[in-house]
């Protein structure tokens, strides 16, 4: 037990720490920790009151971070469940900040899945995706963030088939060619 409190307490007092040197702090994952700060919303200076673990948060499971798909597939999003949770909303868009014209935001989820057709997607985007689960305290926890890319399909005249075809005819003719230099060569 001992331990433990030291492992969470000897990161925690290097942050603050840290934080008296330099008064900018960075916690590069927000989804498992909480800024407790208290100060002005509109600007000016924050005063550093805690950071908490975020134990309860949701954990994206599909799509895969980083993966592809081509239009007319249909994503399930999954996501785990989070203790007291009312709802969830998902969030996918091109803008990391989830702000951009292209924004899907679907509300009031009360299950840990959401389908969705990539045919209502852009193609050639990569697309960010996020989970904030709302909980029976009015408490928002947010996901990771996930990537996800939409491709168009392969035109079927350039795919693999017509490819194959082509090589065989390009090998037909080359043998026929060499046949006939043959046949030349022969009567010479």
């Amino acid at each position: 037990m001992l331990r433990r409190r030291a492992v969470i307490f000897i990161p925690l007092f290097l942050i603050i720490l840290m934080s008296i040197i330099s008064p900018t702090l960075t916690v590069t994952n927000l989804a498992t920790h909480e800024l407790i700060r208290e100060g002005s919303s509109t600007g000016g200076t924050y005063t550093l009151i805690a950071i908490t673990d975020v134990q309860n948060s949701p954990i994206l499971i599909e799509p895969k971070n980083d993966t592809a798909y081509p239009i007319g597939v249909v994503l399930v999003f999954n996501w785990t469940s989070v203790e007291n949770a009312t709802s969830y909303t998902l969030y996918i868009d091109i803008s990391t900040y989830f702000n951009s014209a292209c924004l899907v935001k679907v509300s009031n989820l009360t299950s840990t899945h959401y389908s969705l057709n990539t045919n209502t997607l852009e193609p050639n985007h990569v697309y960010y995706w996020k989970v904030c689960a709302l909980l029976s305290n009015d408490t928002i926890v947010s996901s990771d963030v996930f990537t996800f890319e939409v491709i168009e399909r392969d035109n079927p005249l350039v795919g693999s088939i017509w490819t194959s075809l082509l090589v065989v005819a390009a090998m037909i003719a080359i043998y026929l060619l060499i046949i006939r230099l043959r046949k030349y060569k022969s009567s010479y």
